[in-house]
């Protein structure tokens, strides 16, 4: 691929994509037995469309299950009220500006948190919480799924069906081709354009503009562009053409187009999924609760059996109305029993059994947020940990894959979409995913602080620690730990200075009055007791009696 322009693949996105379709044979299979059991509307089969039929599973424990562990794995990454991601300096690149101002570093730490927070509430905006609920579960059931984001406001997710990749050794996707069509009647004019360039006449008027469906190829390649990793976009038409402006550059961190994954199976280029390792628990549940109906529909048959050699006539008790009085024996009619019911009970507690399994496996009796309250730093972190925990680690792997695809391919839009915030440089600042043991690092970090004051106060006596510690940099740092906006509710320093010397004016008034006052109050005190004396009153003083 060395000789190969940035926008070329050797052969046409569309053969690109036929030749790759095989590849994805074994994976698709996978995912869609899984889906048959669990959730067949999130994997539907490829030539699927809205209104076919779908497998109907026994139970909804499965779907349960996933829908559950895929929730907590969106609200992990993108929890409300809070940024799923941190923006830290690169602390030696600052060494020598703060020894010169050691204020800086508090002060830089601070204004990273608010920006954190201008991104989250933008965030809050779009549908990127959807989108990535959806993409966890298709991680979660099919191990893969895609992710188109060139709008800002709306990433759109797809399955396997609709996309190849082609991976090196290590996982890394080098070449992605998605196979997507859109209407005639809202396609860009260069877009039908370049179709109508690769169609013949027939096939041109062969249909309706309503029904003509333009077939689309969205493509992405990693480049080596002047020794630096990039991927580079664009788009084709059937046929091979490239849509003129549809090529775009991106940071190997930020593409375009994003394959994901669940489990690497590192020599392949395609993911293995979550539920596959639960798949035995999974199939059991399906299987007992298809024993279970079909036993309660055999018991709820309700048949009358009649002795014909006996007493009782069989006209009789097909004709009688409920509280009817006939003639008859009761040992002639008899209520036809399945006797399974123990059977049938023993089915039960091995299906409980399962479900139970499931339930850990997919944290389907975890609870740790508040019911219709804001989720805390601490019900998060607890969170980010009980997943990192029942998904061994994995949760993790995609925290550092697919949640920082999202986070930074987001901030991207975001600065690209908003000049105002302006963009970082990247030598100087990190921006990290938090979840897992880096939530715990997060938390601990405000622990640390606090602890640190207390011990401080305590060791240099309280009222002079103000002494020794810069109690501004302290308040800059708890606010950014805590991502409060403190600007309105810390005092700044002129601030205090000014309310310093209202207090001592306050105070130097106060003393003049009492010197001024003190001689006043002592000589009326003495002019008063040598009139009661002379046994004269003061005017307004009544004798007492």
């Amino acid at each position: 691929m060395e000789n190969l322009s940035d926008t070329s693949l050797g052969v046409t996105a569309e053969d690109f994509y036929e030749s790759q379709r095989a590849g994805r044979t074994g994976p698709v299979e996978l995912g869609r037995r899984l889906a048959d059991i669990s959730s067949p509307s999130t994997f539907p089969p490829e030539d699927w469309k809205s209104g076919d039929p779908l497998a109907i599973p026994n139970q909804s424990v499965n779907s349960y299950a996933l829908n559950t562990l895929a929730s907590k794995m969106m609200l992990g990454a993108f929890p409300p009220g809070l940024p799923g991601w941190k923006s830290t300096p690169v602390e030696h690149k600052m060494d020598e500006d703060i020894r010169s101002d050691p204020a800086l570093y508090s002060q830089v730490v601070y204004s990273l948190s608010r920006r954190d927070e201008t991104h989250r509430i933008r965030l809050d905006s779009t549908k990127t919480r959807s989108a990535g609920t959806l993409y966890f579960k298709l991680l979660l059931l099919t191990g893969n799924a895609l992710v188109l984001w060139t709008d800002i406001d709306n990433p759109v997710i797809y399955n396997m069906h609709r996309y190849v990749v082609k991976r090196d050794a290590k996982g890394i996707p080098i070449a992605t081709v998605l196979k997507d069509s859109v209407s005639r009647m809202v396609a860009d004019e260069d877009v039908k354009e370049a179709a109508d360039r690769n169609r013949s006449g027939d096939e041109q008027h062969s249909k309706s503009h309503w029904d003509d469906e333009i077939t689309i190829y969205h493509v992405e390649k990693l480049i080596n562009r002047r020794g630096k990793l990039q991927y580079v976009y664009w788009q084709e038409v059937e046929g091979g053409e490239v849509i003129e402006d549809t090529v775009a550059y991106s940071d190997f961190d930020t593409p375009t187009m994003y394959p994901g994954g669940m489990i690497p199976d590192y020599g392949s280029d395609w993911f293995l999924p979550y539920c596959a390792d639960y798949e035995g628990d999974m199939l059991a549940v399906e299987n007992f609760a298809a024993s279970l109906q079909d036993g309660a529909a055999a018991a709820a048959r309700f048949l009358i059996l009649v002795d014909p050699t006996g007493q009782t006539d069989l006209k009789d008790v097909l004709d009688a109305e409920n509280l009817e009085v006939i003639p008859g024996r009761e040992q002639d009619v008899k209520t036809l029993r399945s006797d399974k019911g123990g059977d049938l009970a023993v089915v039960a507690q091995e299906m409980e059994k399962a479900a139970r399994r499931l339930g850990q496996a997919f944290l389907m009796f975890s609870s740790v947020q508040r019911q219709g309250e804001r989720v805390t730093a601490e019900e998060w972190r607890i969170l980010a940990q009980e997943i990192d925990q029942a998904m061994g680690g994995l949760y993790s792997s995609v925290a550092q894959t697919s949640q920082r695809y999202f986070v930074l391919r987001f901030i991207f839009l975001h600065e690209e979409s908003d000049k105002s915030i302006g963009k970082l440089p990247k030598d100087l600042v990190n921006v990290s995913v938090v979840t897992g043991i880096d939530s715990l690092g997060q938390s601990t970090e405000g622990t640390n602080l606090r602890e640190f004051m207390v011990e401080a106060g305590e060791a240099l006596n309280n009222p002079v620690v103000e002494k020794y510690l810069h109690v501004d940099d302290y308040l800059r740092r708890l606010a950014a730990v805590k991502n409060v906006k403190s600007e309105g509710l810390v005092k700044d320093q002129q601030t205090r200075d000014q309310d310093s010397a209202n207090a001592q004016n306050s105070s130097m008034q106060q003393t003049i009055m009492d010197k001024a006052t003190g001689p006043l109050a002592k000589g009326g005190a003495d002019m008063m007791a040598s009139m009661l004396e002379g046994g004269q009153l003061p005017e307004g003083m009544m004798p007492n009696g």
